[in-house]
């Protein structure tokens, strides 16, 4: 039986005028920032760093055929952070992100194989950079570092109480000895040199430390700040003086995430060269280990997120303060990660987003703009960062130092610039990093217990 003309015409209107209808609502459903689709804001560690977290952290030797990753070895970390027991993964509350970043470029940095006499693994750096042992033989791990006025590198051993130098007489790139100029300090961490004195900060003081001896012992100990509060799971304590002669000491949080009593916990707080009106500068940074200023005056701060969430969020953090700026722990990380557990405190809406966001876990620590004028030019000026790695990711991430591009005085690209503390059994677990007067690189380590020399000589 044949279908008639009309009704075979009818038919055919109807299903064309369906498609049509079907596919314009198809075309016109709209992306929100609510999609799950949604791009993250501009310091997106994705976006920002043109690499996945995946990549991020990363670090297997540039010729060697990937390997199946071991079973995960739990650390047992004594440094800044105090374990707690693992829970059930968290849930986090994502912020709509409001800005979608431009795609940065590949870094132009390819890292290379160097072997290290003495080391477990070799390191791997950019074309024209060589790595020594600048210092080795510590009895404990070596922690923060400063030069005194006379080019003379000193580190913290936090464990062991003491201060140590390190000359170099002959300035042939290793040190001539170790030579203990304080002791019998509790836990001190972050020393700086300033007028005609080597400050340093213990877990619960600030010291001030003057006339050495002909050995370069320290005889006369003034105690500036004494009522820091000490200990708990984040114990170190840095220090510095900003460009407006202020003493910065930041405190870290007494737990992983919690509500504080002392409010002077998870912050950077200022007091006057002699330890009076003190005043916090920055606030709702869980564990800034390290800070320093850029040169336009602003504080840059590196920021160890909090744990138990995941192991890719929240990311870490550099942020950039001039003052009175909150970053949201416990409440928020990241700037727009809501806490599952105490987000009913107050949420992302008024907190100060992080300058750059990194891999979750690598814990980075010390960082450096680079000031000398040995690197080479296009690395002049940028951020490098420490990372010390993760203790509780399942796989194990950090454990490099990585390179942060500056353009306008913030970040916008970050790419490795040391690798290989990673491989094996991550024997290795940069600290700090500091720049000497001919332009090298200083690295502690407190995995291998040494300190490390970077020149650059094309």
């Amino acid at each position: 039986m044949q279908t008639p003309p009309i009704l075979l015409s009818v038919w055919l209107t109807c299903t064309i005028g369906l498609l049509t209808a079907c596919s314009a609502n198809q075309t016109s459903v709209p992306q929100t920032a609510d999609s799950p689709i949604a791009v993250a804001d501009s310091s997106d560690v994705s976006q920002a760093t043109s690499v996945s977290p995946e990549a991020m952290s990363t670090t297997t030797s540039p010729t060697a055929s990937p390997q199946p990753d071991p079973e995960p070895t739990p650390l047992t970390p004594t440094d800044e952070t105090t374990p707690v027991p693992p829970t059930a993964t968290l849930e986090p509350t994502l912020v709509p992100p409001t800005v979608t970043p431009e795609p940065m470029p590949e870094g132009p940095l390819s890292l290379r194989e160097i072997q290290i006499e003495g080391l477990p693994s070799p390191l791997f750096l950019p074309e024209g950079f060589t790595i020594n042992v600048f210092a080795r033989d510590f009895p404990n791990r070596p922690r923060f570092m400063a030069f005194s006025p006379e080019g003379i590198l000193h580190v913290s051993l936090p464990e062991q109480g003491t201060i140590v130098a390190m000359p170099d007489a002959n300035d042939d790139g290793q040190a001539d000895e170790l030579r203990v100029v304080a002791e019998g300090l509790n836990r001190p961490h972050g020393i700086v040199f300033h007028e005609g004195a080597v400050w340093v900060a213990e877990t619960g003081a600030v010291l001030r430390l003057t006339q050495p001896d002909e050995q370069g012992r320290y005889q006369q100990r003034e105690t500036i700040v004494s009522d820091l509060p000490p200990d708990g799971q984040h114990w170190t304590r840095t220090i510095g003086f900003g460009p407006d002669g202020g003493l910065f000491v930041s405190i870290g949080s007494s737990c992983n995430v919690c509500l504080e009593e002392d409010e002077r916990r998870a912050t950077i707080t200022r007091y006057e060269p002699d330890g009076t009106n003190p005043q916090i500068f920055v606030s709702g940074l869980r564990n800034a280990v390290g800070f320093i200023w850029n040169p336009v005056g602003e504080l840059v701060t590196t920021n160890n997120e909090r744990d138990l969430m995941s192991d890719d969020i929240p990311p870490e953090t550099i942020n950039i303060a001039r003052g009175g700026e909150h970053f949201g722990w416990p409440s928020c990380h990241s700037g727009n990660i809501i806490d599952p557990e105490f987000g009913i405190y107050g949420r992302c809406d008024n907190v100060t987003a992080p300058a750059f966001k990194m891999q979750a876990h690598s814990a980075p620590l010390g960082l450096w703009f680079y000031n000398g004028t040995q690197f080479p030019a296009f690395l002049q000026g940028d951020l490098f960062v420490a990372f010390h790695g993760s203790w509780n990711r399942t796989e194990p991430t950090g454990y490099k130092i990585v390179r942060l591009r500056i353009e306008n005085n913030r970040p916008v690209h970050i790419e490795d610039f040391i690798t290989g503390w990673l491989e094996g059994d991550r024997w290795g677990r940069p600290v700090d990093i500091v720049v000497g007067s001919d332009g090298s690189m200083f690295i502690s380590d407190d995995g291998f217990n040494v300190i490390y020399r970077v020149t650059y000589s094309g």
